[in-house]
């Protein structure tokens, strides 16, 4: 049975996604700064400001889905919060890359999924595709960070979602590129 381990698996999209590769008989386990909290899963503790990360969940994967990151609707966007949300997804991309630089593993790819504001937040005709540059607003730079701070490693997919829906929809199928 292949492994699939995701980082922001408590996310909006990460729990839809880790039942749905469950469902499709994946192992699924997660990177969590809280891992006792989730027992639905095999959990793994890391943590970006102190550059913890549990290598037993890069030892044991298949593959990587990284969506971890700060919500970004949870708070209002002051400039601290806005340095947590852009560090939440650039540090954590960090610290999963080095470990992957660093530590023995079998992982095949890593896909990086910085989803919305990619692509701004204008509303227009425009039908953007994976080649489309990314906005130069707050959420469009903070998306390029993300997908930025792991592009050395070979191993790294990158995709970007202008969308999410919550509860009750179905999962879109996610270009990579």
């Amino acid at each position: 049975m292949k492994t699939v381990l995701i980082t922001g698996g408590t996310g909006l999209i990460g729990r839809q996604l880790a039942n749905q590769l469950r469902a499709k008989g994946y192992r699924v386990t997660l990177l969590s700064r809280t891992p006792k909290a989730h027992v639905e899963f095999t959990t793994y503790g890391w943590n970006h400001d102190t550059g913890f990360l549990d290598i037993r969940a890069i030892a044991e994967a298949d593959y990587i889905i990284h969506l971890a990151g700060a919500n970004i609707g949870e708070k209002r966007w002051t400039p601290k919060r806005q340095q947590e949300i852009v560090d939440s997804r650039v540090r954590s991309g960090e610290l999963l890359y080095h470990a992957l630089k660093t530590e023995k593993h079998h992982v095949k790819v890593v896909i990086s999924a910085s989803a919305i504001g990619y692509y701004g937040a204008q509303t227009s005709e425009t039908i953007f595709t994976e080649t489309d540059a990314p906005a130069t607003d707050f959420l469009g730079t903070t998306c390029k960070k993300m997908g930025t701070s792991g592009r050395t490693n070979r191993h790294i997919r990158h995709t970007h979602r202008a969308t999410t829906h919550g509860r009750g929809t179905r999962a879109q199928r996610w270009r990579i590129s």
